[in-house]
């Protein structure tokens, strides 16, 4: 089963071998705009969810979203959360109860990739730990998801934002219109444009290139997890964040919840010394999503850029090429195009001691 648009390779490769099921989308409909195209709901009806529910539920969010602004409540939650980027507070910092917990994920990229251009957005801090009020700046607003019934999200008082209440998981179908519908409007009030990505495509060419054997590679290298060398520059990155300023973590590592602990207890560590937002993901997703708020948005992202060794190679059939070839150029390639918009980035390996190379990061901020 192949879900694409039409005429990509994939498309061409999943007719000409006779997939049991091809799935064009509507073509003129974004990436991260296309939850409730055949892009998630395939999925969603393949694990069993009740689609027409889920979309008669979007349908009601989408007429709701046709009132007059003064009435409308997607309208007014884009306005709030842009008149707050617009006022300094440009970092969304989002929360839900644990049956929801999937949701900030794909916020994450919407809003990231939609109102991060032109020097100026939002940044979306997503999976962040909740902390006491006392470490958060004074550039939050938080944006909360909770369950009818269910218990609150246990944020400290005195925070700004808004909680929506989401009756169950089929409920999701109207916050996701209910989201899209914001970030047009919030849009709006930055006078950017939601609906394009000027700054992902340098990504792109960039691990094309490296690929290639073509990239402009001096100086990438990354620093060993150990040395005196990468644990300076961690203390050094984090000594110099300041006011407005946010820390992404960019893990190109495989996913597993003994990285993602270890990041969550490094992260809390970065806001308790600094003050600062951070955000964390893995790689490759910065080349084609949140990519777009990291070298377009605000100018205050600073990176740490994760690796590792991944040891035996794995082929990509019929590319002639391996897996950590092709991670190591899109590494590569967000790291020179991060350096291009100005960044501030550094970039670490763990070798093949990932716990290791995390303690000694999270050491050389003790």
């Amino acid at each position: 089963m192949a879900i694409t648009d039409r005429g990509t390779p994939l498309d061409r490769l999943a007719r000409e071998r006779r997939f049991r099921a091809v799935f064009n989308p509507p073509a003129d409909v974004g990436g991260r705009f296309s939850a409730l195209s055949a892009f998630g709901l395939v999925p969603a009806a393949l694990i069993g969810v009740d689609v027409p529910s889920l979309l008669e539920r979007a349908r009601e969010a989408a007429d709701r979203g046709r009132l007059a602004p003064a009435e409308n409540p997607a309208v007014g939650l884009g306005l709030a959360i842009g008149a707050a980027a617009a006022a300094g507070m440009d970092k969304l910092t989002l929360h839900t109860t644990d049956d929801l917990a999937a949701f900030p994920a794909w916020m994450e990229q919407l809003v990231a990739e939609s109102l991060g251009k032109n020097g100026v957005g939002i940044v979306p801090v997503a999976g962040e730990a909740i902390l006491p009020a006392g470490l958060y700046g004074s550039d939050r607003v938080f944006l909360v998801w909770e369950s009818t019934g269910g218990p609150p999200v246990g944020l400290p008082g005195g925070m700004r934002g808004a909680r929506i209440e989401v009756e169950d998981r089929l409920g999701l179908g109207a916050e996701i219109i209910r989201a899209e519908l914001a970030v047009a409007a919030a849009g709006e009030v930055l006078g950017v444009n939601p609906f394009d990505q000027p700054d992902v495509e340098e990504a792109k060419r960039l691990a094309a290139a490296a690929m290639a054997c073509q990239a402009a590679t001096a100086g990438t290298d990354p620093a060993p997890a150990q040395s005196a060398g990468a644990m300076a520059g961690v203390r050094r990155m984090v000594g110099e964040l300041g006011p407005g300023d946010y820390l992404g973590i960019h893990a190109y590592l495989p996913p597993g919840p003994e990285i993602e602990e270890a990041i969550g207890r490094l992260r809390r560590r970065i806001t308790e010394m600094s003050g600062v937002a951070t955000t964390f993901g893995y790689g490759p997703r910065f080349l084609h999503s949140t990519g777009q708020v990291h070298k377009g948005g605000p100018p205050g992202g600073v990176f740490l850029q994760l690796l590792d060794d991944p040891g035996q190679e794995v082929t990509v059939p019929e590319a002639g090429f391996g897996f950590s070839r092709l991670i190591a150029a899109q590494a590569e390639g967000d790291y020179l195009a991060l350096r291009g918009a100005g960044r501030r980035v550094l970039r670490v390996t763990l070798g093949s001691d990932r716990p290791g190379g995390l303690q000694a990061i999270a050491a050389s901020l003790t």
